[in-house]
């Protein structure tokens, strides 16, 4: 069941690039100290352009744009227009990520899809991630994901993707509490830099 995100949650949010597939979104939760990754969020849409896209995903996340947004090594890809699909969502002032999700933060590009299955498996065995009951669209994906000939069908599969995406760069995600302080400190200056800024966007 859903229930109001304490603010020692840490938080991050993240979406699966969709151009021939709908695009997805997760909001995720993460209880340190239990170690619970909450699906809080998810949702797909299909047949509309990246300022949609952003448009969406500002609603969905009210006073929440601290929040990051994790994404995949595809964002890196150029488009027609000669841009790059990550800055097309920077642009609208999406807290896109610096570095495309991965594993481990020096070694970038395409990730595992069995090591990122393994790592939501693992989670699921312990009882460490949790999904609210209105994401119908995440129990949907997961109830059709399967093998075929022991290799992943990846069809149908973007608010899972974007969920793996998200647990991927779960330690990169913060908290309300993290923000408040930072932002107190800053306004006092008591820094003479703004560590939370690369950390954010990292």
């Amino acid at each position: 069941d859903a229930f109001q995100i304490p603010d020692t949650f840490s938080q991050i949010c993240a979406v699966d690039f969709g151009w021939g597939h709908p695009f997805a979104f997760v909001h995720l939760a993460h209880d340190r100290f239990k170690d619970i990754m909450y699906v809080i969020n998810a949702w797909k849409i299909e047949r509309e352009m990246p300022s949609q896209h952003c448009t969406r995903i500002h609603d969905s996340l009210p006073d929440l744009d601290w929040v990051p947004i994790a994404w995949p090594h595809d964002g890196l890809q150029t488009q027609k227009n000669g841009e790059k699909t990550i800055e097309m969502y920077r642009a609208h002032h999406v807290n896109m990520m610096q570095n495309s999700a991965r594993f481990h933060d020096d070694t970038g590009g395409r990730q595992s899809p069995e090591e990122q299955v393994a790592d939501i498996q693992q989670r699921m065995a312990f009882d460490r991630i949790k999904v609210f009951r209105s994401n119908h669209k995440w129990f949907e994906e997961k109830r059709r994901y399967h093998r075929k000939d022991g290799k992943i069908v990846a069809i149908d599969d973007d608010i899972l993707k974007a969920t793996f995406y998200g647990s991927m760069m779960l330690r990169h995600a913060i908290s309300k509490s993290e923000m408040k302080m930072h932002r107190a400190m800053k306004n006092k200056q008591v820094m003479e830099y703004d560590p939370l800024d690369n950390f954010i966007n990292r």
